[in-house]
């Protein structure tokens, strides 16, 4: 059988623009970083809801290959319960399984660094989280995030920061 090659459209859409897409991205937060923790998933939804800005911070991207919703990414204020001082963040990057490992990622942190930089934010933070460390610290250095500093995450576990300021354009 002959397999023929298809063209798929990548997409990125505001939360704003896609509203239906909250419940679906607070399904994702939560059976990928909250299910074993005690937050119930009412308050992940209302948190998503309040992502649903154009031009300020909280916002979220949702990621389309053709109609289909497979990926997000937020930013957001206080990520980091332990570092208050620094915001807003790039935060819960996330890429359903099947897709992963395609360039979808970076395609997503991409739009948010971009929008971050034309509401006029000179700097972003991130957080990794407790799942593959190592992997996600290479994934952010080749994206041109540098190690900022060490913390503990909001469950006490040791995390590493990073960050990444606006290109300047001469």
């Amino acid at each position: 059988m002959k397999q023929e090659n298809i063209e798929r459209t990548i997409t990125i859409k505001n939360l704003a623009e896609c509203l239906w897409c909250a419940p679906l991205a607070a399904h994702w937060s939560f059976t990928e970083w909250y299910v074993e923790r005690n937050i119930p998933f009412a308050v992940n939804l209302a948190a998503y809801q309040k992502r649903g800005n154009l031009n300020s911070v909280p916002l979220c991207h949702i990621l389309f290959l053709d109609d289909l919703p497979i990926g997000m990414g937020s930013l957001k204020e206080n990520d980091l319960w332990s570092r208050k001082d620094l915001n807003p963040w790039l935060a819960s990057v996330y890429i359903i399984p099947q897709m992963r490992n395609r360039g979808y990622g970076k395609i997503l942190i991409s739009s948010l660094e971009e929008k971050a930089w034309t509401m006029g934010i000179e700097q972003l933070f991130l957080f990794l989280g407790q799942h593959e460390q190592s992997k996600l610290s290479h994934f952010y250095s080749a994206l041109g995030w540098t190690q900022f500093d060490e913390a503990v995450d909001n469950d006490g576990k040791p995390t590493r920061i990073f960050m990444k300021k606006k290109k300047l354009i001469l």
